[in-house]
């Protein structure tokens, strides 16, 4: 797996939206379509066609035609996924998670979910204490400005 989270499969370049994409039409029991994929995945219309041409291109999914809407624009176009593309989704890209399947991406999510609970509860219990030892600070700071007034006063009159 390179930096970039890309895999190398069958000379094309699987990165996460393209293996996010697979996952999501292997859920949909093997069969979507752009609109569905939208809403699952949250990428937009022209991610999702980039991600099946590469999909495409590796023998993961075979990708059909849009059909003319009575309106004259096209309908969603729709994707299958292959027996490859089964095997990979259940297996496991080659790679880094090399034999993860599903069931193991899920949990392995679910725990970053809760380490992501945790930080999150972390970050504001330290901001707030962030913001209470910033008012203590400036209480400090006006004693101080106080001290440093009547120590100033104080040799004045000695002069």
């Amino acid at each position: 797996m390179s930096a970039a989270g890309k895999i190398q499969l069958d000379g094309v370049n699987i990165d996460y939206k393209s293996r996010e994409v697979l996952f999501s039409i292997v859920a949909s029991e093997g069969e979507s379509n752009t609109s569905e994929l939208r809403e699952v995945t949250g990428f937009g219309p022209e991610i999702i066609k980039y991600r099946f041409e590469k999909l495409r291109s590796a023998g993961l999914v075979e990708v059909g035609n849009p059909e003319r809407k009575p309106s004259g624009r096209m309908g969603p176009t729709p994707v299958t996924v292959t027996g490859k593309g089964e095997q990979v989704a259940k297996n496991g890209f080659p790679g880094k998670n090399e034999g993860e399947t599903l069931a193991d991406r899920l949990s392995r999510l679910e725990r970053r979910s809760e380490r992501y609970e945790d930080l999150r509860e972390e970050y504001h219990r330290m901001r707030k204490e962030k913001n209470e030892l910033e008012g203590r600070v400036e209480k400090l700071e006006e004693r101080v400005e106080k001290l440093e007034d009547w120590i100033s006063l104080g040799s004045e009159k000695e002069q």
